[in-house]
């Protein structure tokens, strides 16, 4: 386990009670990177939400780690059944208030479950 010495997303926008627009935009291309990275891969998150991304304060400045990765999949595009699974399969999973339509119908999870997730998320702010 990595030692993060800061908080959840969640806990550090209900400290400032908001977060500014400069922080925000930060925020989410950093995670809309990560998230590039790991669909580049064809791996879906299926649970993203402001407790499972970590702020770590390094001498450096702030790093923001995706974890929680009990739910996620690897899903293969050019596969014709609704789920290709590596491991950890479930239908409905996530947090609802979270989870994408696809999700909610036992539709097709694609790498778009995610970015549903992070705009759910931005709106959180």
């Amino acid at each position: 386990m990595e030692f993060i010495s800061g908080s959840s997303l969640l806990k550090h926008i209900l400290s400032k009670g908001g977060l500014p627009e400069t922080e925000v935009i930060y925020i989410m291309e950093t995670l809309l990177k990560s998230l590039r990275a790991l669909h580049s891969l064809n791996i879906v998150h299926r649970n993203l939400k402001p407790e499972n991304i970590l702020l770590d304060y390094t001498p450096n400045g702030t790093q923001l780690k995706i974890t929680e990765f009990g739910f996620s999949c690897i899903v293969d595009p050019s596969n014709k059944s609704p789920w290709e699974v590596s491991r950890n399969f479930c239908g409905k999973c996530g947090t609802p208030g979270y989870m994408a339509p696809e999700l909610l119908l036992n539709k097709q999870c694609t790498t778009a479950t995610d970015i549903f997730s992070m705009g759910v998320v931005l709106y959180t702010w």
